[in-house]
């Protein structure tokens, strides 16, 4: 097995998204053992709640101030020394696009109506405009050109780093300004301590305007491609290999600035009727997914924990989500992905198989549905040719210049190096 990776984004990230910090730093052998680089937390800021345990996740989505919640400093300094100790770097979820503001019980930090956006109700996702000072989902939108919000928010992130955090998920980045509409925030508060990667769901606005926009959020951060991971999970949902490139990647824009998944906490907990919705998918659905987004090259990969619960009502901050996570096929994926750092890919559907190949290295075959003997074309002839132990069934696979066979197991991947 290879080390884990110096960098987040030529890792993994495990999401324990609703997981308590101290269920966490108790599972970091596991998450190292598994080949992440990187485990992702939920928000530790300070919300209207004395404790968020036993409450709705998405009530940490719902911050009070940009400020770590006093009771979790003890525990985030604990979990970033053990992930540290097992080589494993640390990723916040910060919420900075917006606040709930309660007169008399806030921080008068933002008491000032300069504070705040007047964009009035989000409603209008072809407008950049309502998208960047609209409020989301009823929360009051933070005035980010405001110098006083910029500097909260940079204070925030000295304690971040002061407890030990590696990086920052920048939790609804699309609805935050960018230098071309106007806005410092980004150029003012993105912290080259840290590891950046801004939430971009679907795109930066509903119009032609997208590709530009994307670019731009992109030269300032890694960004999440959302609608990859909802072309894959969709192909094999209907058994089929996924046979498309990602959007973004098409678009021109870096794989080095890309983050795949195959479900994310989004597609998982709003709720199984929401559009694009994994929750009512098999795990294995996802894994295949996942085998995939993880298998390509420069592209950070992560990987949900899945909550027990499916109606969104009952999935509870707090509370220890799936160890599938330490399953063969998810780590083979994981140490695949480390090992084939700086190897080209090739991508390819083939005999109903989606065909990972790395440059003068190995492969990973995703079959669209079941599992049993196949033979696929041996993309670009990137793969090693000679013979391998599938590093998930322990199956012999062959490898020539132009093809690759042999048995998939059960799950469907078979990881070959």
């Amino acid at each position: 097995m290879s080390a884990l990776m110096e960098k987040c984004q030529d890792g993994t990230i495990l999401h324990c998204f609703n997981w308590d910090l101290k269920d966490i730093t108790s599972c970091m052998e596991d998450i190292a053992a598994s080949g992440f680089s990187s485990v992702q937390l939920p928000p530790v800021q300070t919300t209207h709640y004395d404790s968020e345990k036993g409450r709705p996740w998405h009530i940490v989505y719902q911050p009070a101030a940009m400020k770590v919640k006093p009771v979790l400093k003890d525990s985030l300094r604990e979990l970033c020394s053990e992930a540290h100790k097992n080589g494993v770097k640390v990723i916040v979820d910060v919420v900075s696009n917006h606040l709930i503001y309660r007169k008399g019980i806030s921080p008068d930090d933002y008491k000032k109506p300069d504070h705040w956006h007047n964009g009035g109700r989000l409603t209008d996702f072809t407008s950049r405009l309502n998208i960047t000072t609209g409020n989301l989902c009823g929360m009051g939108d933070l005035n980010t050109e405001n110098k006083e919000v910029q500097q909260h928010v940079k204070d925030f992130l000295d304690e971040l780093y002061e407890s030990g955090a590696d990086g920052i998920r920048w939790d609804a980045a699309k609805h935050i300004g960018l230098p071309s509409e106007g806005s410092d925030y980004w150029p003012s508060v993105l912290d080259k301590r840290f590891y950046n990667y801004g939430e971009i769901l679907e795109g930066p606005v509903d119009s032609d305007e997208q590709y530009e926009l994307m670019e731009e959020y992109a030269s300032l951060m890694s960004v999440t491609d959302s609608l990859y991971g909802i072309y894959l999970v969709d192909a094999f949902k209907s058994g089929k290999a996924p046979d498309c490139e990602s959007k973004w990647l098409k678009y021109g824009i870096s794989a080095e600035r890309l983050v795949f998944w195959g479900e994310s906490h989004d597609t998982y907990s709003n709720g199984p009727d929401e559009k694009d919705a994994t929750t009512r998918l098999s795990q294995n659905i996802i894994d295949r997914a996942y085998a995939v987004a993880a298998s390509r090259e420069g592209a950070a990969a992560l990987y949900l924990s899945r909550p027990a619960e499916i109606d969104k009502r009952k999935i509870i901050y707090g509370t220890k989500g799936s160890m599938h996570f330490t399953s063969p096929e998810v780590s083979a994926v994981n140490f695949f992905h480390n090992a084939m750092a700086g190897k080209k890919d090739k991508f390819i559907a083939d005999n109903n198989c989606a065909v990972i190949t790395r440059k003068n290295g190995g492969a990973v075959i995703v079959m669209g549905s079941g599992s049993g003997k196949v033979t696929v074309k041996n993309a670009g002839g990137y793969a090693v040719p000679g013979k391998y132990t599938d590093r998930v069934s322990g199956n012999i696979f062959t490898v020539t210049k132009k093809e690759i066979t042999g048995t998939v197991g059960g799950t469907g991947i078979a990881v070959i190096y």
